[in-house]
């Protein structure tokens, strides 16, 4: 108290308050105003944080300098986001730009930075609680710099909060009681008012209730507006014996790689797209006069999203330009990418701007599915296990290896014979991977200059 009012005769009046009213009736003559009195008899008569309301700024800004730690603008029209785990705890010192939590929104993951040095006190979440955006994280008791005193000159310059509705009645000293009889008003006591609290009745089966939030609550808000999206569904079986023939020399030319099916279909798919650009889509907002979509943009650029299962859960990211990357490229890309994705380190520009998604749902042992359009894209492809099955060519069955792959688009945008011709075109590209080099730039399907990058050991053998 004697720090906030910093008068000398603020000492002489808490004295009087204990021993004499001496310095009470000479107030006017050591100059103490009656509203200081005022303020000084209501902080001892109801203590506390119910004195509070009658100062007009928060003290602990002084002694503690306690702040909040506020959740920032993380654009894009978020107004939410869910804490996925915390690297402070109460106690912790912090310095400035230390990492205190990480975040998920329905659009990235981003790590929110500390703006001040200093020591936290209280974590106002738990992990996979939501916070909406411009609500404290935590608080944290800071050291004193410049930044500091801007934000308590701030935290003063902002309107005093309302008294709360219920006050218990606190028992006041007789000996104070005279001094507010004669110089001051005491705050009204209010009545305390009862609340019904709702009982939650738990089952003997221990039934349990499960809030949706962080990547689940942004895949849920997704695939509601997609079912919004009239689909089209087909499917088509790959014989992928030309795939296998291409694994077998990317062995032979690089034996410490590792190539796998994924990056061959998705350049099968974007050779495609080249042949059916209205697949490589995506729906603008704009409606006409009856309410219904009007426009779409045809993307220049390949941005192939692939779907990951993350132990987050579902995430979309694409990989950019595929039509200009070579197999090994797609190859790398999908590696590490599927590595940012388990560790949680995906970026927004990872999940924007995608154009065509692939689901790669053999992956978890699923022959088939009927994929879900991701908007605002117009079309999406699930490719299914690999299965040996029986095939008749040149009289004779044999066994080969095939995958189905099966997909929906806009019926809007598209009709179901250009959906069947675009799934053609793409096994014409799989099961005949010759003509899949008619489609590149290079006139090359493994580049060795990829091979260099990944470190491989290399023998061409005097092939290019």
């Amino acid at each position: 108290i004697l720090f906030f009012f910093k008068q000398k005769t603020a000492y002489e009046i808490l004295s009087g308050l204990v021993g004499s009213e001496m310095c009470i009736r000479e107030r006017d003559q050591r100059g103490v105003h009656g509203d200081l009195i005022h303020k000084m008899i209501s902080l001892i008569t109801h203590g506390g944080k119910g004195a509070m309301r009658y100062l007009s700024f928060n003290p602990m800004a002084f002694f503690s300098k306690l702040i909040p730690v506020k959740l920032g603008d993380l654009g894009e029209g978020t107004k939410e986001a869910t804490i996925k785990q915390w690297f402070v705890q109460p106690g912790g010192q912090v310095k400035e730009f230390d990492d205190l939590c990480e975040v998920i929104t329905d659009k990235l993951v981003a790590k929110i930075p500390s703006s001040f040095a200093g020591k936290i006190t209280t974590l106002h979440y738990k992990a996979d609680d939501i916070c909406q955006v411009g609500q404290p994280l935590l608080e944290m008791e800071v050291d004193d710099n410049c930044k500091v005193k801007e934000e308590i000159k701030k935290e003063e310059q902002a309107p005093p909060q309302a008294a709360p509705q219920t006050q218990a009645p606190v028992e006041t000293p007789p000996e104070i009681k005279k001094v507010v009889e004669k110089f001051a008003t005491p705050a009204p006591v209010q009545e305390t008012k009862k609340v019904e609290i709702p009982q939650v009745v738990i089952s003997k089966r221990e039934d349990r209730l499960v809030k949706i939030s962080g990547i689940r609550k942004a895949m849920g808000k997704s695939m509601t507006e997609a079912w919004t999206i009239p689909h089209y569904n087909t499917k088509e079986t790959f014989d992928i014996s030309g795939m296998k023939k291409v694994r077998k020399m990317f062995a032979e030319m690089y034996p410490k790689g590792k190539l796998t099916y994924l990056p061959i279909l998705v350049k099968a798919f974007s050779a495609a797209l080249l042949q059916f650009p209205i697949f490589n889509s995506i729906v603008t907002p704009a409606k006409d006069d009856e309410g219904l979509v009007s426009e779409y943009i045809q993307k220049a650029e390949h941005n192939i999203s692939l779907a990951i299962d993350t132990p987050s859960g579902l995430l979309v990211p694409n990989l950019k330009s595929v039509q200009n990357k070579s197999v090994l490229q797609i190859n790398k890309e999908i590696r590490l990418m599927v590595e940012r994705g388990r560790d949680g380190k995906l970026t927004q520009e990872d999940l924007s701007d995608g154009t065509f998604t692939l689901s790669n749902i053999g992956n978890i042992g699923c022959i088939t599915g009927t994929p879900v359009i991701f908007r605002p894209q117009v079309a999406i492809a699930a490719l299914g296990i690999i299965r040996t099955v029986p095939k008749y060519v040149d009289n004779k069955i044999l066994p080969v290896e095939v995958i189905v792959a099966t997909m929906s688009t806009d019926h809007r945008i598209i009709d179901g014979a250009i959906t069947t011709k675009f799934l053609q075109c793409a096994r014409k590209y799989i099961e005949n991977i010759e003509s899949l080099l008619l489609t590149m730039k290079q006139r090359c399907l493994l580049y060795t200059s990829d091979a260099a990058d990944e470190g491989l050991g290399v023998d061409l053998g005097g092939r290019r």
